[in-house]
C-alpha cells in the first residue's frame, strides 16, 4: 500500500516521503496515528505542492547563510580580557564568549556554528572557522587583547 508520510517516523522515512508499507500497517498504526495518508491523486497532487514550498524555503535559508558568510568572512573580532602579571588571561575564551562578542558586533551566531577545537588560553590572533550548515563555512580572526588598566587606576586615584 502506497503512503504519504505527514511526520518523520523512525525506522521508516521523513515527512512526505512517499513509502510502500503493509496494508495492515498502515490501515492500524500510520492512517490512525495521523503519521501518514494514502498516496491518492489528490493526496499526490497536495505533497507536491508541500515538497515545493519546503524546497523554496531551504534556498532562501541557504542564500540568507551565504550572505552571512560573505558579511562574516574574513571579519577581525577584538576581544578583550583581564590579564595577570605575565600576561597569563584570568579566563579562557570560548564558543559561548565568541557568539557574545559577534552579537555585541551586529553577527547573529550560536555557539554551535563555532567550531573551536580548544579553547583560546593567551593573547595574541587566532584563526576561528564558521560552520553555518549547508557546507558554508567561512573564517574569521579573534584577536585576543589585554584590558587597559586605566580604569583601575582611576579608581584608585579616587
Amino acid at each position: 500500500m502506497k503512503i504519504i508520510l505527514l511526520k518523520d517516523v523512525k525506522k521508516l522515512g521523513k515527512k512526505f516521503d512517499l513509502k510502500n508499507v503493509k496494508p495492515g500497517y498502515a490501515r492500524n498504526f500510520l492512517i490512525p496515528g495521523k503519521l501518514a495518508i494514502l498516496a491518492k491523486k489528490a493526496n499526490m497532487v497536495w505533497r507536491e505542492k508541500q515538497v515545493e514550498i519546503i524546497k523554496k524555503e531551504k534556498e532562501k535559508i541557504i542564500e540568507e547563510k551565504k550572505k552571512l558568510r560573505e558579511k562574516v568572512k574574513d571579519f577581525s573580532l577584538e576581544i578583550k580580557v583581564k590579564t595577570g602579571i605575565k600576561g597569563e588571561l584570568f579566563e579562557k575564551i570560548n564558543q559561548e564568549k565568541i557568539v557574545k562578542a559577534l552579537k555585541a558586533e551586529g553577527f547573529s551566531l550560536s555557539k554551535n556554528e563555532i567550531l573551536l577545537k580548544e579553547s583560546i588560553d593567551k593573547i595574541g590572533e587566532f584563526p576561528v572557522k564558521i560552520n553555518l550548515g549547508d557546507n558554508i563555512e567561512t573564517k574569521i580572526k579573534v584577536n585576543i587583547l589585554k584590558e587597559s588598566k586605566k580604569k583601575e587606576k582611576k579608581i584608585a586615584a579616587k
